[in-house]
């Protein structure tokens, strides 16, 4: 059955090899050196027994030394792991700081582009409330026009046929004024009936006012008309 360390296991033991045989070989290189010291001093009297003294403190030493070797593997780990962690949370933070940054950067060009945009809809919002403005004023004038139009073409057709028979209308006037210069003139004595209407008229007409009157009231009526006309010819039609 063949048995499976992990790579950070034995990574853990080389090293408390390393520190357990270097601190125990330099611990006996130096109990070895006392023991060549007493040696030469004593010329070996008390050789045998400074040797058992030596392997006495020798043996609890190299416990010790296994100890603090194994201390000192476990110390490095957690100081790396710490540096590790560490390393790790200044990652994260970078990651956090760059993420907050973009997310800083894109809400500033959002607001940027926001602001444009409510500016180019308070731009287009006052076009359209001018346009708005403008077609109600040509929907007013077009309205004007129209009535404009048929007031023009109901006071054309009347001051037409007025313009139109003044002229006639006052021939036929100094017509019948001739005749009844004429009928005076050639018949001076009329019948009771037709005397008698006539007195009637001079008594309470001017027959010469009247026939002033009448020649002043169509010249007046053919001027008025006349400016009628020349009025309505200023004024749309449609």
């Amino acid at each position: 059955m063949s048995t499976k360390f992990s790579p950070k296991l034995g990574l853990k033991l080389i090293k408390f090899l390393a520190i357990f045989m270097f601190i125990s070989g330099l611990v006996g290189l130096i109990f070895g050196i006392i023991y060549y010291l007493d040696i030469s001093q004593d010329l070996g009297n008390n050789s045998q027994s400074l040797l058992i003294t030596l392997v006495k403190l020798y043996l609890p030493l190299l416990l010790l030394i296994g100890m603090g070797s194994w201390w000192l593997v476990l110390t490095e780990e957690s100081r790396n792991l710490t540096l590790e962690e560490v390393n790790y949370q200044n990652l994260q933070l970078e990651k956090e700081i760059q993420q907050r940054q973009q997310v800083e950067n894109t809400l500033r060009q959002s607001k940027t582009k926001l602001k444009e945009q409510t500016k180019q809809l308070q731009q287009t919002l006052q076009e359209l409330k001018q346009k708005q403005a403008e077609l109600i004023q040509t929907e007013k004038m077009s309205s004007l026009r129209q009535l404009v139009g048929r007031v023009t073409c109901e006071i054309n057709s009347p001051v037409g046929f007025i313009y139109g028979n003044l002229a006639f209308k006052k021939e036929y006037i100094k017509q019948l004024l001739i005749l009844v210069e004429l009928y005076q003139k050639y018949y001076p004595e009329p019948k009771a009936e037709i005397k008698e209407y006539i007195d009637y008229i001079d008594e309470n007409i001017d027959s010469e006012f009247l026939k002033e009157d009448l020649s002043k009231l169509i010249s007046s009526m053919t001027i008025e008309a006349t400016r009628i006309r020349q009025i309505v010819q200023y004024l749309p039609n449609n």
